[in-house]
């Protein structure tokens, strides 16, 4: 038995223990993260690790029996029976980054709302045992929620616009009524309505637009 630890190009870490069969895999072998396939890498680490195998000794072929003149020759073919060699595998699931299927999908929700590709996050379902439509109809129905979340969350950004943008006219008021205000009172009120303004055209962008948006939805 032989332990095997790949590096994904990806960055993802994996390991694994393999029984080789003539000093290599028994069957493909997967990264887990990206599905890129890693079984060359392990036939090149069961290389270096094996020692190299000894060639068989050459037969020595005996002397043919004198046939007396005029005898047929009879010629016999040996029945090779044999089983095919079988390999076995043995590796754990938490090494392969392997989880059930409930703790897959929490973790392709959080993916989505983390801002990760929808094709990224269907490729990580796929390495879980989901297939295509199943991994495409989950991830599609978690990407609709982050769109109504960046939605909501450009509301909030408007109304809270909308307060701060108040600011400024509130210190209007304030100056027709009392005809003095100060300076500094008067700047804090114009760099209130400002910000606002930017709060605005911010969550009109989130309402309007939710798909461009990136990262993760709660920092928006």
């Amino acid at each position: 038995m032989v332990t095997v630890k790949i590096e994904c190009d990806c960055g993802q870490r994996y390991a694994f223990d393999v029984e080789p069969v003539n000093g290599q895999m028994a069957c493909p072998v997967a990264c887990p993260a990206c599905g890129a396939d890693g079984t060359s890498t392990a036939n090149n680490i069961l290389s270096s690790c094996l020692p190299a195998p000894i060639p068989p000794p050459m037969p020595i072929s005996a002397a043919p029996a004198p046939v007396s003149k005029g005898a047929p020759l009879r010629v016999s073919l040996p029945n090779h029976s044999g089983t095919a060699s079988t390999a076995r595998i043995t590796a754990n699931a938490s090494q392969l980054g392997l989880v059930d299927r409930d703790q897959a999908k929490h973790e392709a929700r959080a993916k989505i709302i983390w801002g990760n590709s929808k094709d990224s996050v269907i490729q990580y379902l796929m390495v879980q045992g989901y297939t295509v439509e199943e991994a495409s109809e989950t991830v599609n129905s978690f990407y609709q929620e982050r769109v109504a979340s960046v939605r909501a969350n450009g509301f909030k950004q408007i109304f809270i616009g909308i307060g701060f943008q108040s600011v400024p006219v509130i210190a209007l008021l304030v100056l027709l009524h009392f005809r003095v205000l100060p300076f500094i009172f008067w700047a804090m009120a114009l760099a209130a309505g400002l910000w606002g303004f930017l709060k605005i055209l911010n969550g009109m962008i989130l309402v309007i637009a939710p798909k461009i948006q990136s990262g993760d939805t709660a920092e928006q």
